[in-house]
């Protein structure tokens, strides 16, 4: 029937009070509904049998429109059962069957299918009969039969076999469509429903009745008028509607005009007389309208103010006396969970909005408690102050009647749950809930139970503790536990007691040991981890580093810090490096580096030196950015005294303010990082660091002071760079000195023996000033350009101190003294330095003399020193500071037969000569540290390195990358005495030189180790021993890793390159590729996975966002079959930057990896842990936090006499754990 312009879609139009789809703005006369039906009977109009309703609409061309109608309804009759009293009409009764009259589909089953699409008028033969089979758009079809006239007019049967034309609304069923008019001008017809059906939601509905509609061309579109009379049967109720329509739609397609009433018998809820009225759109399109629905009750729905008001005659004397408001239909149909009890009218006001809640989670457990935060809301007469916030939560659609905080307790939901939360704002009269937010609750994981467990251990102990495991979602489930995996030699019961004795000592001072337990029943695969925390008095690990050099001030202290009766020399990189160097007469050693987490954020900003707890030892305080720490025990971690994310710190310092033999700490806070930002400064207590004992503002560009006694009284003062003095006993300011702005640098000391302290002051670009408080006036200026540091130290022991001013940017370093109220110069010193820079004195080489030492930057930064002989200092020119970089572990190697060290590849150097060339670093057997000479120029990024002892003398080697200092592109360096043995590779200066992996490995099974590396996609291999290349083989892409190794039959090599793991053997100078496959490998090593003979290859899956990101690493175990390699074991795990194979067992070997904590490779605050995993990949212990960027290739692991020892190397730092 498209041909006349108007199709008999317009039929659901009167229906969209019903819910059919929702709006009719559109002018469209298609609408989708949804109603269904038994199937319909067949049969005939003929004999003497009185036909039936089905069987009249089934032979619809066969009677009359009377007849069709009548049978129509008294169908819809026999399928209504329900309730004919007046419906209750509560809120909630009222807010659902707005929903049932005008929800959409989904939400509402009273919605009427779109019947009659089809145009049957090409369709009729010659004597007005049609008879056809239309398929449906997605699936079934529809036949149509019936009788029309030559205008085709008359009556069809529409006989629906799973026809879905609407998606999800699968039709069967009979239908009998009468047409009486169909004109461009008119068009009219009658529907009957003998039985449609349908199903939404599992919901089985058949729909039986009768309508009709007649629509009118206007000059101003079109009019429709129509009637209803159909039952709904949905099982257990059914619904009866008896409604008059009559609505207009303009020529833009929009409704004009809307006039729908009737009665509704809904089941055993009753009967409800409905008038609605409208001139845009129905529900929940409707901007304006009124609902006036009549039951036990009088209610009204009006949109007024732009608001939805609802308001109730409760007492029915004609008068409306309670109600409430929505925000809109839309939000009183949707968006509102519970509707708003009624209250009187005299209280009644304009509703809060409330918006669904923020979840503060991402997925929904049994065993953690769910929090939402508040989301939008608002009053438009109720101040938010006044407002009240609770919350509606919900399980499977059940309100939790004594749960309305923000956070429902754990133990509420479990698996497949529907946990649904709403937030309901309450302004004293109208109570508006949200919509409610629906999460699926997760399959919890297992918890393990443990009875007896230590929260921590020591080593050599004994443990004992029992196990359960339970699934949260489950009642009753819990169950002895099976330890699944543990540290070695942990032992599990039958009764669930696990035994476990603790190694008398570890790798680090402080280990986390993990225990995993699974369920009893093997088919269950899931398991469960518990953690123990276990400390050992390790003595014999190493740590060592580059000598961390300060680029700020208050960075060098000079004490005995490692209690051993000497001084040392303390110093910060001012990032997050600590170390401690033994100063000598000719040298300055590495004999410490902070290995530790400081547990607070931020750069370093200065060191302090204190007996912080007592024992008569000194202690590190550290501060930075963000906090204070103390570290006590240079071999544990560090203590937080003050942490603070938000603020920042930028200047701290000790002193005693209050003549009570205890230091106190000086600090300046600000909010951020910027100069000119508004500071504080604090004073507090060591021991109570939370409590300030003093504050003032303190606003200086920079923020340097000094803590000193300045006048006659006995109160120490504080002195800013403000030119601020304060009186410590009473916080009063007692001077404001000299002119001017702001000071560089302020210090204070008893410059001319009188006992009271002077105060000193200098800009960086300007003269050095000393005050004298007591007179308050100036008692002397020197001029000094370009001032970095002031001290002051007794020089030359005659109990007065000296001013010592660092210079910079190339000025000297000076001496002064005060005599007669003028500064005399005692001496002058070249530093050479650039920068602001630290600078410190005192007996640093415990010769009982005192040294000066400070950081000169002529080309990189390194500490330079001068001997204080007689008060003059003279500079000691053979005490060199040699600076490391990018260390590397090579392994481990005798340099002459019984001196056995841990050696370092390190590819960096700088001294004071300002040489930047590679050099070897070993520490021996008692810690101590030896710098090589350089070895060579290298020009080039590698830094892999590998120890060897290629003729089998007994005295090692060490395999590098080369440049300059040698004619190859690798070499042999004998260690003792740092000769090349051997170099191969053509011209250094190659810029396509691409040196990457060096191992030393036996090729050819002849005894002696070879020089196996790649260079780019090149691997190659030499005989040192016999001066012979064993062979070379270019790949198509840059290799990552390889790893070889001699079998009983033949040599083979795994290389990972590109995004190929390949397989090949080596026989007579030629490698030949066995096989391959797509597995791209950033680390290959060797490993014994299961209890044969024979090696795996141990897999760390390389990803592109490893470095960048969170992504997790995969390892994977491939063992060699039939010359291919084949996968089995793939384990998801962090991001691992190296690894090192455990060969405390020579079968189900374990593996050591450096896991990222926190950051990534291109971050200066990366945070390792190291993690021993057994051959299932199951975690069995982890160190500590381990600040650095771990070097490729730099975890070397070893069997030693006492068992298990481990290599590591950082950009800065290099460990021997033993």
């Amino acid at each position: 029937m498209t041909n006349h312009g108007k199709s008999l879609l317009i039929a659901c139009l009167p229906l969209i009070i019903l819910g059919c789809g929702g709006s009719g703005s559109s002018g469209n006369t298609g609408g989708s509904g949804s109603v269904g039906g038994s199937t319909g009977g067949s049969g005939s109009g003929g004999g003497t049998t009185t036909p039936t309703p089905i069987q009249i609409i089934t032979n619809a061309q066969d009677y009359s429109p009377a007849e069709i109608n009548e049978a129509g309804r008294t169908l819809a009759d026999e399928n209504y059962s329900g309730n004919q009293n007046p419906m209750v009409l509560t809120p909630q009764a009222i807010q659902q069957f707005v929903v049932d009259m005008f929800g959409e589909q989904g939400d509402t089953y009273l919605t009427l299918p779109s019947v009659g699409d089809e145009d049957y008028t090409s369709r009729v033969n010659g004597n007005g009969s049609v008879f056809h089979e239309f398929s449906c758009s997605y699936q079934g079809n529809v036949q149509y039969t019936g009788q029309v006239d030559e205008n085709y007019l008359g009556n069809l049967w529409l006989n629906y076999r799973s026809c879905e034309n609407e998606h999800g609304l699968v039709l069967s069923g009979s239908v009998a469509l009468t047409v009486t008019a169909l004109t461009e001008q008119e068009i009219s017809y009658t529907i009957n429903y003998g039985g449609l059906s349908w199903q939404i939601d599992g919901q089985e509905i058949e729909l039986y009745g009768t309508e009709n509609y007649t629509e009118k061309l206007t000059t101003a579109g079109y009019q429709v008028t129509g009637t209803q009379y159909v039952s709904f049967d949905l099982g257990s109720y059914s619904v009866l509607l008896d409604t008059d329509v009559d609505f207009s739609i303009n020529n833009y397609g929009e409704f004009s005009a809307i006039a729908l009433s009737g009665d509704v018998f809904m089941g055993n809820q009753g009967q409800v007389s409905l008038v609605y009225t409208a001139d845009d759109d129905l529900p929940p399109d409707a901007y304006t309208g009124k609902l006036i629905l009549t039951a036990d009750t009088r209610v009204e729905l009006e949109i007024i103010d732009n608001y939805l008001r609802i308001t109730q005659d409760t007492d029915n004397d004609g008068e409306p006396d309670q109600g409430s408001y929505a925000w809109s239909w839309y939000n009183y149909m949707y968006e509102t969970a519970t509707p708003a009890e009624f209250v009187n009218l005299d209280i009644l006001s304009k509703p809060p909005r409330a918006d669904s809640v923020i979840p503060g989670f991402s997925d929904v457990y049994a065993t953690t408690p769910v929090e939402v935060s508040p989301g939008y809301y608002e009053d438009e007469d109720t101040p938010e102050s006044q407002l009240e916030i609770s919350y509606n939560w919900y399980v499977n659609g059940e309100l939790i009647p004594e749960e309305h905080g923000s956070i429902l307790p754990s133990g509420m939901v479990v698996h497949n749950d529907i946990l649904g939360v709403s937030m309901v704002v309450f302004d004293g009269g109208m109570r508006t809930e949200s919509v409610i937010s629906e999460f699926i609750v997760s399959d919890s994981p297992a918890e393990v139970t443990v009875v007896n467990l230590p929260e921590t251990i020591a080593a050599g102990s004994t443990v004992q503790f029992t196990a359960q495991i339970t699934d949260p979602d489950i009642a009753s489930s819990a169950t002895t536990a099976s330890l699944v995996a543990g540290p070695t030699g942990a032992t599990m019961d039958a009764d669930g007691l696990v035994t476990w004795h603790v190694p008398g000592n570890f790798l680090f001072p402080e280990q986390q040991y993990d225990f995993t337990f699974g369920w009893p029943d093997a088919a269950n695969s899931e398991t469960q981890r518990i953690s123990i925390q276990a400390t050992a008095a390790n003595t014999n690990t190493f740590v060592r580093g580059n000598i961390a050099i300060p680029r700020g001030l208050d960075s060098l202290r000079i004490g005995d810090f490692d209690g051993d009766g000497e001084n040392e020399l303390l110093s910060t990189d001012s990032h997050r490096a600590i170390s401690l160097t033994k100063v000598t007469d000719t040298d300055f050693e590495s004999k410490w580096f902070y290995s530790g987490e400081l547990g607070i954020g931020g750069d370093i900003i200065s060191l302090m030196a204190s007996d912080f707890n007592g024992d008569d030892q000194t202690d590190i305080l550290v501060a930075t950015e963000h906090g204070v720490s103390v570290i006590t025990d240079l071999a544990h971690k560090a203590e937080v005294l003050i942490s603070d994310n938000v603020h920042f710190i930028s200047a701290a310092k000790l002193a005693d303010t209050n003549h009570d033999g205890t230091p106190e700490l000086i600090y300046v806070i600000t909010e951020d990082d910027y100069l000119t930002s508004p500071k504080r400064l604090n004073i507090v207590s060591l021991d109570a660091p939370d409590s300030i004992l003093f504050s003032i503002d303190f606003n200086g560009n920079n923020e340097d002071f000094a803590i000193a006694n300045v006048d006659d009284d006995p109160a120490m003062e504080l002195i800013t760079n403000a030119r601020l003095v304060y009186d410590l006993d009473t916080g009063e300011n007692q001077w404001l000195f000299g002119n001017g702005g702001l000071y560089n640098q302020v210090e204070a000391g008893d410059l001319n023996g009188d006992g009271v302290a002077e105060i000193i002051v200098a800009n960086m670009y300007g003269d050095i000033a000393v005050f004298d408080a007591r007179s308050r006036s100036q008692l002397a200026t020197a001029a000094n350009a370009n001032i970095c540091d002031l001290i002051t130290y007794d020089l030359d022991n005659d109990n007065v101190v000296e001013l010592i001013a660092n210079g910079c940017l190339l000025s000297d370093m000076t001496a002064y003294s005060l005599s007669s109220n003028q500064l005399i110069t005692e001496w002058e010193l070249e530093v050479d330095s650039r920068r602001f820079t630290s600078m410190i004195a005192g007996d640093a080489d415990n010769d009982g003399e005192s040294e000066l030492i400070w950081i000169t930057d002529s080309i990189e930064p390194v500490l330079a020193s001068a001997d204080i002989v007689d008060g003059v200092a003279i500079a000691n020119a053979t005490r060199n500071s040699t600076q490391l970089l990018l260390f590397s572990a090579a392994g481990w190697a005798n340099y002459l037969p019984g001196d056995e060290r841990a050696v370092f590849y390190v590819r960096q150097s700088t001294t004071i000569e300002g040489t930047s060339g590679s050099r070897v670093v070993s520490i021996d057997d008692n810690g101590k540290v030896e710098i090589g000479d350089e070895v060579s120029f290298s020009y080039h990024y590698s830094t892999i390195a590998a120890t060897a002892d290629y003729n089998n003398d007994g005295a090692g080697e060490i395999f590098i990358p080369s440049s300059g200092n040698t004619e190859g592109l690798v070499a042999a360096v004998q260690l003792y005495d740092n000769t090349v043995q051997w170099s191969y590779g053509g011209n250094s200066d190659d810029l396509d030189i691409d040196i990457g992996v060096i191992r030393a490995s036996d090729m050819n099974n002849d005894g002696y180790q070879d020089f196996v590396y790649n260079d780019g996609s090149q691997l190659l291999a030499a005989d040192i021993q016999n001066q012979l290349l064993l062979g070379s083989h270019s790949f198509t892409d840059r290799i990552h890793d390889f790893v070889s190794w001699h079998d009983a039959s033949q040599n083979y090599t795994v290389v990972a390159q590109g995004t190929r793991t390949l397989l090949l053997s080596h026989s007579n100078s030629i490698f030949t590729e066995l096989s391959g496959i797509n597995q791209r490998c950033s680390r290959l090593e060797l490993f014994n996975y299961d209890t044969d003979a024979a090696p795996e290859v141990l897999c760390v899956e390389e990803n592109p966002d490893t470095y960048t990101s969170d992504t997790e690493t995969f390892v994977v175990v491939f063992e060699i079959n039939n010359n291919t390699l084949t996968e089995v074991q793939r384990t998801e795990m962090p991001t691992i930057f190296d690894i090192a194979v455990d060969p405390s067992t020579q079968t189900e070997q374990s593996f050591l990896a450096a896991v990222r904590e926190s950051g990534s490779i291109y971050d200066n605050d990366t945070v390792v842990k190291i993690v021993n995993y057994n051959n299932k990949g199951h975690k069995i212990w982890q160190s500590s936090n381990i600040p650095g960027r771990p070097m490729p290739h730099g975890m070397k692991s070893r069997l030693g006499p006492n068992g298990l020892e481990l290599l590591l190397s950082f950009e800065t730092a290099m460990y021997w754990l033993r």
